[in-house]
């Protein structure tokens, strides 16, 4: 029996998820899964609570979940009786009447009861000739509603009660959680007596409003608070729903990269999923569901939605009157009762929100209290003691001031942007409780013992407090959008700082959204204080990529001067680092040609010192695409420049030792060797004056000077190592290890060296303590697949010197397999290249043809990724093949490119082809006629032996 059936038709027609809401429903609620009913004593398990509140922002699938809790759990209930206060509120009188005439005309136990006790009808005319009438009859009445539901098993749904509630909350003690008031009061009384009375009973209320309820609080009430989807459930919801996963995995790419955006576009927000899938189901709507996507990803307004939905009329349609309804249900889902939410919360509370509306990101509870608290990192704290300093200069003793008035200009300009102290600002955790209780915001914590969860709202709620706050600038207590970046940025510069040697890739994190911070609020000066450290320092592609668009926005907003030529040089730096180091050169040139322009001006000292920064830099991306001689160049621009700075002499030593780098490779190690160990010799006089506490002019400051020892250390053993000294590069390489464990550097940091020196253990065949170095680094890299994979290669390497041949295979395939997970396939040619190798050394035939299945493929990954410099190593070692085959009179197998990729194994490679729409056709007419050309010249040169 159901007393209204429109919550019913809305049973699960569409994937509904909240696996632990309905876990904790059916734990706490309910009385467990299988808890059963004694239809004797009609009661339930005493754990479980009698009445559940299901609150949520508007479309976040309250009604939904609540349909999904009826079919999972109606079986158990001899009757359930449900109330839809939507669109209108339930009248307290006509809703007892309706629950009292259900009963009754099912002809059972309460039909029965009431021929011999009529005074415990449910409902019951006023009657003033008995007195029976005001709240004397509406408290009887209530009785008798629990009467009943104790003796039967019922449940009574009352769904989207929100509709009965007061405008604003009940007025509390400020750091009270809101709640509401029923707009008849009879409602909350009798809500507070059903969850008391119903203990012990094995019938159950389950309500769903927005609103939490003045009278459920503190009472025994099961509470659900829903927000968006967690992704792992929103993405069931996309393999669920019939129209998404049909697009999904459509033969049609450009279907499932659309599916995607929309999927990502809703921010899992359950009721915006729902109408973008319902725009992407008919094709002749899709101009307007590429709006909404272009509202939500670029305008990152899904309070504007409404109206995009305004043209679903038509032929086959909704009525005018449907869409008018839908409409309206958006909009006051959208945009009406976040707004209201965010009225009924107190001022502190908004600006709160308005916090956490302006990070990119979910942020810790900790990092947000520090921005709300106006806490400053040590740098900022040194700075403004500088200031005050600077304001009561001549108070000071003269050496004092002659070192404050000596400060360059840069700090001045720093000093002269730091904002004013804020004031206190009373403790973050009631806010916090106020906005998660109403769903304004929620947190996400990794178990009971976390006490720095993760903060968020969504989309739809940034948007409408961010409106609300530009509004009321009164209620931004000296805040603004720019100054709240700012404190962001300040904070997670100061973590890198604080933190770079001791947790690179936190650091490196924290860093980049500080980057991010800064870019929001147009201060590009202050990018100058870290975000060269961070965009050279980290070997992320992924966190490079990621702030390519900022810093491509930064290069073309920043002032004309020195702010423009450093955002070009850090967008070049990012680009370099990420990979892309040729097109990064078109933007170092461009700061390079803006700085040498000022050179001749006031700020010429800056400017060379910028200039050396850009050369250097511009030298390592011409390195990476292979132009040694231009790397040269530039490395000896870049010390020259310093020189015209006069910057302290370990920098410009840092760069000549980069030129002698370069002179090694281009086989002139032995010409340059006496150079470097005279520079080395320098570098490590300097290194240990400073362990003495002995500061040197030439070499001020100790980080500086640990990296350019480090340098030279590295630059010696690259040196020893191409002249086949194996034992001094060796040394060189446990030096290195001595001084990084001195200054405490990371673990990772430290097992790089330990990785390069068991290369060196290797070569002087002292296989065991190799093997040890190796099996350390890998134990420390077991959860970063880069460095793993690299690992594993070495150690196949170091089987195959020993003459283990099936170990060498077994790592170099486990190599591949972690590399095949990763984006960079130079790295997935290094591990086809070398499994060929090995294959070829086995005198099986069919491992034979193996090598030649993954030399292919290794020259497809560097053909198509047009990395020239390994692409001409991998030509050549066809070149030997080719003169090999001749030699022998035999014919070299190339396989053909379709049949590779029919082969087990070589599915990363043709998804990796696929990916980049790559002509399968016209890449093999390419392979044929490189290899032509690489077989007449090697047949055209005198044999070699391979």
């Amino acid at each position: 029996m159901q007393a209204n059936g429109e919550l019913s038709a809305q049973a699960i027609r569409h994937f509904v998820g909240r696996t632990w809401e309905l876990a904790g429903l059916g734990a706490d609620f309910i009385g467990g899964a299988d808890a059963g009913v004694d239809d004797e004593a009609a009661t339930a398990p005493a754990a479980s609570k009698p009445v559940a509140l299901i609150t949520g922002l508007g479309g976040m699938g309250k009604t939904a979940l609540c349909a999904e809790a009826m079919a999972l759990w109606e079986e158990q209930f001899h009757w359930v009786l449900i109330f839809q206060a939507k669109p209108h509120p339930l009248n307290f009188e006509t809703t007892l009447r309706e629950i009292h005439l259900a009963l009754k005309g099912e002809l059972q136990v309460y039909h029965a009861h009431l021929q011999d006790n009529p005074a415990d009808a449910i409902y019951r005319e006023a009657d003033a000739a008995n007195d029976f009438t005001g709240q004397k009859r509406l408290r009887r009445m209530m009785a008798n509603l629990v009467l009943a539901l104790q003796s039967e098993v019922i449940l009574l749904v009352l769904d989207n009660f929100e509709t009965n509630l007061t405008p604003q909350p009940r007025t509390a003690k400020d750091d009270a959680e809101p709640c509401w008031e029923c707009q008849d009061p009879a409602w909350d009384e009798c809500l507070a007596q059903l969850a008391s009375g119903l203990e012990a009973s094995a019938s159950r209320v389950l309500i769903t409003c927005r609103r939490p309820l003045a009278a459920l609080a503190g009472a025994n009430c099961h509470r659900v608070a829903l927000g968006p989807l967690a992704a792992s459930e929103a993405g069931l919801y996309l393999r669920e729903h019939p129209v998404l996963s049909r697009m999904m995995f459509s033969a049609d790419e450009e279907e499932g990269k659309l599916a995607l955006r929309l999927f990502y576009a809703s921010r899992f927000h359950p009721l915006l999923m729902d109408r973008l899938a319902r725009l992407a189901a008919d094709p002749s709507l899709r101009a307007q569901l590429l709006a909404a996507l272009t509202t939500l990803e670029t305008r990152k307004d899904a309070t504007q939605l409404p109206a995009l939905f305004a043209g679903l009329k038509g032929e086959g349609r909704a009525t005018p009157a449907q869409i008018a309804l839908e409409l309206a249900y958006l909009d006051d889902a959208l945009v009406v009762s976040i707004d209201q939410l965010i009225a009924s919360v107190d001022p502190d509370a908004r600006r709160v929100l308005w916090l956490v509306a302006l990070a990119n990101e979910p942020v810790t509870r900790g990092l947000l209290a520090a921005v709300w608290h106006g806490e400053e990192s040590e740098e900022q704290q040194q700075l403004r003691q500088i200031k005050q300093s600077l304001e009561r200069l001549p108070q000071l003793p003269a050496e004092m001031q002659a070192a404050l008035r000596a400060l360059p200009a840069e700090i001045h300009a720093v000093l002269a942007a730091l904002p004013p102290k804020p004031q206190a600002r009373p403790d973050i955790a009631a806010p916090l409780r106020k906005l998660s209780a109403i769903g304004l915001s929620t947190e996400q914590a990794d178990g009971p013992q976390d006490d720095n969860p993760l903060i968020a709202c969504h989309e739809v709620v940034r948007e409408r407090i961010k409106v609300w706050m530009a509004a009321r600038l009164a209620e931004q207590d000296g805040l603004s959008d720019k100054l709240i970046y700012l404190a962001y940025a300040d904070l997670l510069a100061g973590y890198f700082k604080a933190n770079q040697h001791k947790d690179l890739q936190s650091a490196l994190l924290a860093g980049s959204r500080a980057i991010v911070y800064c870019i929001q609020a147009g201060a590009y000066e202050k990018l100058g204080e870290f975000a060269g450290d961070i965009v050279t320092g980290s070997n992320d592609r992924r966190l490079l990529q990621g702030l390519l668009p900022y810093l491509r926005n930064a290069a073309d907003a920043a002032p004309a001067g020195r702010p423009r030529w450093r955002c070009l040089a850090y967008l070049a730096d990012a680009l370099s680092g990420g990979g892309q180091a040729d097109a990064s050169l078109e933007f170092y040139q461009q700061a390079i040609e803006l700085a040498r322009a000022a050179t001749g001006g006031a700020t010429a000292r800056q400017a060379w010192a910028d200039l050396g920064w850009f050369c250097g830099n511009a030298a390592v991306a011409f390195t990476q695409i292979g132009q040694l001689d231009s790397a040269r160049h530039y490395h000896l621009e870049s010390a020259e420049a310093k020189k015209q700075a006069a910057r302290p002499a370990i920098e410009i030593i840092g760069g000549e030792l980069e030129v002698l780098r370069i002179d090694i490779m281009q086989g002139r190690a032995s010409l340059v060797l006496p150079q470097i160990t005279s520079q080395l010799a320098r570098v490590a006089l300097w290194w240990q004056h400073w362990r003495a506490g002995q500061i040197n002019p030439e070499a001020p400051d100790p980080e500086p000077l640990a990296r350019t020892y480090i340098s030279a250390l590295n630059i010696a053993m690259q040196a020893a190592a191409a002249l086949e000294d194996w034992q001094a590069a060796l040394g060189y390489l446990v030096t290195q290890l001595e001084v990084k464990r001195f200054l405490q550097r990371p673990a990772a940091e430290i097992a790089d060296t330990r990785f390069n020196r068991a290369t060196m253990l290797g070569r002087l065949r002292r296989f065991d303590e190799a093997m040890e170095d190796l099996q350390a680094c890998l134990q420390l890299f077991q959860h970063d697949p880069a460095r793993k994979s690299r690992v594993l290669s070495a150690l196949a390497a170091l089987y195959d010197e020993q003459g283990d041949l099936a170990q060498a295979l077994t790592q170099a395939r486990r190599a591949l397999a972690l590399r095949e997970g990763l984006p960079d396939p130079s790295e997935r040619a290094i591990s086809h290249n070398n499994l060929a190798i090995y294959l070829a050394r086995n005198a099986d035939a069919q491992a034979q043809e193996q090598a030649h299945w993954h030399r292919l493929a290794a020259l497809l990954y560097l053909l198509v990724s047009e990395l020239g410099q390994d692409l001409q190593t991998s030509l050549g070692n066809y070149a030997i093949l080719f003169r090999h085959v001749k030699a022998n009179h035999t014919r070299l197998f190339i396989p053909r490119i379709a049949d590779l990729l029919r082969q087990p194994g070589f599915d990363p490679l043709a998804q990796w082809l696929s990916l980049r729409a790559v002509d399968l056709e016209a890449l093999q007419t390419e392979v044929d006629q490189l290899l032509e050309q690489v077989r007449q010249l090697a047949l055209a040169e005198p044999n070699e032996q391979e």
